[in-house]
């Protein structure tokens, strides 16, 4: 397994991979509700292929930080640490949520979807791109924060039954219960990755060679003409397996670049759809509706002008809101929210 001293690389890699993919996913799917662009074959592939596991990386990602960052006694640092992983998602879940919804009230004639009332998106049904962030504060409420075997144990017996009766139709019809029952198993998946240090047992020229037949195979399956619930968690598992194998055996890369990159997902994450809708906004507004200029300045929106906001942020003191662990002091890096 690829590691630097203070840092696990291939969980660089993937939070890198899922977030390219997460943006990539949300400016595909804005461009065709905004009728820039029409529905295709292509773009419908795309797109389901997409969704099969790229927020379930980020769950993995997500429970196995935060089984690294668990207490294995003191009642006292396991309550703390509790707090400030919930004020990790908090935080940074109002404020751009609350950024997001005054933005689509203030240009409510360009934008895909209406408003709804602001107590309604913050406690009910949250804003499209930072359901992630809602269904990980519940998470990290109710996941026990004690490090022991019996924990683990219980939380991936108790996660997989919460799935099976998702895919059986079973989930309730509010959002926190149904969005806990369809995602607990991969956040549960991170948890018993870190537990039985998995990482370290899928290293090596072999297990790389299998990562990229689990790829190749993932890939293969995705033109199948299947759908439904079942099929997509069997997919969602295939490629999730597939591409956590092939980022552990990457070769060392502990490049601040890939170290800056790995920083900024937070920024992106947060910020890509914000950019990205303001930009089209700008240019509907302007007369301007070709696709070709629709595409270069949204990626570069999506993509670069996060990475200046991060900068931006950062010389500011104003990250607090985008990564308030960094000044909440944590005594383990690993209880912020998609940062090492």
């Amino acid at each position: 397994m690829v590691t630097t001293r203070e840092r696990i690389v291939w969980i660089d890699y993937i939070k890198i991979f899922a977030c390219f993919l997460v943006a990539v996913g949300h400016f595909l799917q804005s461009m065709i509700s905004a009728e820039i662009v029409m529905m295709s074959s292509v773009y419908s592939w795309l797109l389901t292929t997409i969704y099969y596991f790229h927020v379930q990386l980020f769950f993995i990602c997500s429970g196995y930080l935060y089984w690294q960052g668990c207490s294995e006694k003191r009642t006292k640092m396991i309550v703390v640490g509790k707090i400030r992983k919930l004020l990790t998602q908090v935080i940074p879940y109002v404020v751009f949520s609350l950024i997001t919804w005054c933005l689509k009230a203030l240009f409510s004639g360009s934008v895909n979807t209406p408003n709804e009332g602001l107590a309604e998106t913050l406690l009910l049904h949250p804003v499209n791109q930072y359901w992630y962030v809602y269904t990980l504060f519940f998470l990290f409420l109710l996941v026990p924060g004690v490090r022991k075997q019996g924990t683990a144990v219980a939380v991936l017996v108790v996660s997989a039954v919460l799935k099976i009766l998702a895919v059986m139709g079973m989930e309730p019809h509010f959002f926190a219960g149904a969005s806990l029952m369809q995602n607990g198993i991969w956040f549960a998946f991170g948890i018993g990755i870190a537990h039985w240090q998995l990482d370290q047992k899928v290293f090596g020229k072999q297990w790389g060679a299998v990562g990229i037949v689990l790829v190749a195979l993932f890939l293969l399956l995705s033109f199948l003409p299947l759908s439904g619930a079942l099929f997509s968690t069997v997919m969602g598992l295939i490629g999730c397996c597939a591409f956590l194998i092939v980022a552990i055996n990457i070769p060392n890369d502990s490049s601040k670049v890939t170290e800056n990159l790995s920083q900024c997902t937070i920024y992106i994450f947060l910020l890509h759809t914000i950019c990205a809708a303001g930009c089209r906004a700008v240019l509907l507004k302007l007369g301007i509706d070709h696709w070709v200029i629709h595409y270069i300045v949204g990626v570069l929106a999506s993509f670069v002008a996060p990475c200046f906001a991060a900068w931006l942020m950062k010389k500011t003191k104003t990250d607090f809101l985008a990564e308030p662990g960094k000044y909440l002091k944590f005594k383990n890096k690993s209880d912020s929210m998609i940062v090492q």
